[in-house]
């Protein structure tokens, strides 16, 4: 999983969001996508977290999303900027909402 750290694209992203719906435990799931980071969050994975959102519930996944975006950079303990990521965020709020 360490690869992809650097790979950290939308496509490998997908797979371990199915992966991690595919095992149907939380805590397990959770080891999964620990590695990822804020780069998880893109409109070509959205689907997949809703789908997480819905086999685990919505704490699950903003409790994942916060991890990965308050993950610390540069040895210096400069947060990333949540800024951008506010319309992904935004989306996926509606579509769990629609789908609730």
């Amino acid at each position: 999983w360490r690869g992809l750290e650097f790979e950290n694209n939308s496509r490998n992203v997908s797979r371990v969001f199915k992966l991690a719906l595919a095992i149907e435990n939380p805590d397990s799931a959770t080891q999964l996508v620990k590695v990822l980071d804020e780069k998880a969050l893109c409109k070509q994975t959205s689907n997949d977290l809703i789908e997480l959102a819905n086999a685990y519930g919505t704490r699950w996944c903003i409790d994942n999303m916060h991890s990965w975006l308050t993950r610390k950079y540069d040895g210096e303990g400069q947060a990333i900027l949540v800024y951008p990521l506010l319309p992904i965020i935004n989306e996926f709020v509606l579509k769990s909402t629609d789908i609730s």
